[in-house]
């Protein structure tokens, strides 16, 4: 009998369970217990792709990774190992291809008039100094691609 009373006094003093609201910008997704809670400890510590945040003291919001852009290299113009721009057309031989070079602030640097070959290597020191460097491909006529390429200092 004092066994049972003990256990209904603790039952009675214990708090109640908190609950968490889980959000993902505005949207409500769910609602967790605190216990629950605590497997998702190392996205809230380590900052993990999807990051919980706590919004206040009962919302958590789901922050979901956004990667940051990564360079990818253009398939026309590009810079080889070596340092050396490449100019790759395949379509060179029928159509007519113009290369406008310019400096990573939109100053004029040189421009190719017509690309008569499917492959071309021009050398880096055209280029005068190592940085990105922007250019402008155009198709007869049309503009086809507009990217940046970038050439390393030599050491």
């Amino acid at each position: 009998m004092i066994k049972i009373k003990e256990k209904l006094e603790t039952a009675k003093n214990a708090a109640p369970e908190k609950f968490f609201t889980l959000k993902r910008r505005d949207s409500i997704i769910a609602q967790y217990p605190e216990r629950y809670l605590k497997r998702f400890r190392d996205s809230v510590i380590t900052r993990t792709k999807d990051t919980l945040v706590f919004n206040n003291i009962d919302t958590v919001v789901i922050k979901p990774f956004v990667p940051r852009p990564v360079y990818k290299p253009s398939q026309y113009v590009f810079t080889e190992r070596d340092g050396h721009v490449t100019i790759s057309l395949p379509r060179a031989l029928e159509k007519t291809y113009t290369i406008k070079f310019f400096e990573d602030d939109n100053t004029d640097l040189f421009e190719i008039k017509k690309v008569s070959k499917t492959q071309l290597i021009l050398d880096k020191s055209n280029f005068h100094h190592a940085g990105w460097f922007r250019f402008e491909l155009y198709e007869d006529g049309n503009l086809k691609e507009k990217h940046r390429f970038f050439i390393a200092k030599d050491f």
